[in-house]
């Protein structure tokens, strides 16, 4: 159910809160009714992946941060960015979280492009985007609960981040700096990294980036 996560995140105290508590318990019937103008679905579930990275001041002259991503449909890239950021960062923490942001917003378009082409893309929180990120600390950040926002100059950034994981649009990951693909897009890396990064743009048979785990480890048997 969307927005059954989302009540943890939520101040009943607060007036605001309560009547976005009201819109959250009417969210499934919305949704049907929404989803009642697509195409029929077809075909198997569709997964969305998106690794994301950000290049804190990264332009020497305004010193604006750059966000990198790549995005995958399956295991197939059908986005790639590296966009400076709007406004300047004034830690790295606020550049990742900027850089996760886009990246939930770019998730947010893709499903919903997928979706008006009649492929199957759940709407019941299933099958939520994967994010990638290595920021340990915006990560967790983005998907705990209990923590407060004591950065105001990342506040936009947090609140959509985080109402895109209580309505399991967007499901975010941590994964080292060094298997992160989207650090091509953000900075100049050694030719090796960089030719071994590009090598895994495209996955081989039976692997797929879902799995971070089968993604550390393939890196490490072909460093062998």
């Amino acid at each position: 159910m969307y927005g059954s996560r989302d009540i943890n995140f939520l101040d009943l105290n607060n007036d605001t809160d309560a009547l976005r508590l009201d819109f959250l318990q009417d969210y499934p019937d919305a949704n049907e009714e929404i989803a009642s103008h697509f195409p029929e679905s077809f075909g198997p579930v569709m997964e969305t992946t998106i690794l994301v990275d950000s290049d804190h001041t990264h332009n020497k002259a305004t010193r604006k941060s750059l966000t990198g991503l790549l995005a995958y449909v399956g295991s197939t890239p059908v986005l790639w960015l590296s966009k400076r950021q709007g406004s300047i960062a004034s830690s790295t923490y606020a550049a990742e979280f900027s850089a996760l942001r886009t990246a939930t917003e770019e998730a947010i378009s893709l499903r919903y492009m997928l979706r008006c082409l009649g492929c199957n893309i759940p709407t019941d929180g299933s099958c939520p985007t994967k994010i990638f990120g290595d920021n340990l600390a915006v990560i967790q950040s983005s998907q705990n609960p209990a923590a407060d926002l004591s950065k105001k100059h990342v506040a936009i950034s947090f609140h959509t981040v985080r109402e895109a994981i209580a309505a399991r649009i967007v499901e975010p990951y941590w994964l080292k700096g060094k298997y992160n693909l989207s650090d091509i897009m953000t900075k100049q890396i050694p030719k090796p990294e960089f030719k071994e990064h590009c090598d895994y743009l495209f996955w081989r048979p039976n692997f797929h980036i879902h799995d971070f785990h089968r993604l550390n480890l393939s890196y490490e048997t072909d460093s062998d």
